[in-house]
């Protein structure tokens, strides 16, 4: 049972690395100008997941309707979208009409991963159920944008050199700790 409030993401193995840049923009991106979407885009293999993972865990007190995480790559169908996005809510129906009674006007985040094989056929019912309940914010992974309306990019290059580097050796490390 989910609660106001609650924050209901995936747990990383290993801790956040590098940017901080990237993630201090988003912030900000977000608290200047509220997107209803805001579209982490790059290309596959750049850490997007890992990066909407921290930014909704880094809002999460600003949700208090809650933050869930929607993975969507499982999925081939994209009227499946706003069903997914209800199940994990805990909505009473897999439409908009019963997300947004389950919303109410509590802010509520939700990461939506992996939307790009979904895509274009995706983007209407997202614009649709963001239309039918204001408090909700999407942060969605794509390598692609959606292009609706209220929706803000967010480009997440792949890491510079010297995060690329201690990134790996933190993970060969995990792996072999007499490395």
């Amino acid at each position: 049972l989910r609660t106001p409030g609650s924050v209901d993401l995936p747990t990383p193995a290993t801790r956040f690395l590098g940017r901080e840049r990237e993630l201090f923009d988003a912030i900000s991106l977000v608290y200047e100008r509220d997107p209803r979407v805001l579209t982490i885009v790059g290309p596959g293999g750049t850490g997007k997941t890992r990066f909407a993972i921290e930014l909704a865990r880094m809002l999460g007190d600003e949700a208090e309707g809650g933050t869930v995480f929607v993975p969507l790559a499982p999925l081939r169908d994209p009227e499946f979208v706003v069903p997914s996005v209800a199940d994990r809510l805990g909505a009473s129906a897999p439409d908009p009409t019963a997300i947004a009674a389950r919303v109410g006007g509590r802010r509520t985040h939700v990461v939506c991963d992996n939307l790009e094989q979904l895509l274009p056929d995706a983007a209407r019912p997202l614009a649709g159920l963001i239309a039918d309940v204001p408090a909700l914010r999407l942060f969605v992974t794509s390598r692609e944008a959606l292009r609706i309306q209220g929706e803000a990019e967010l480009d997440v290059p792949p890491l510079v050199r010297d995060e690329a580097v201690a990134l790996f050796c933190e993970r060969a490390q995990a792996v072999r700790p007499d490395i």
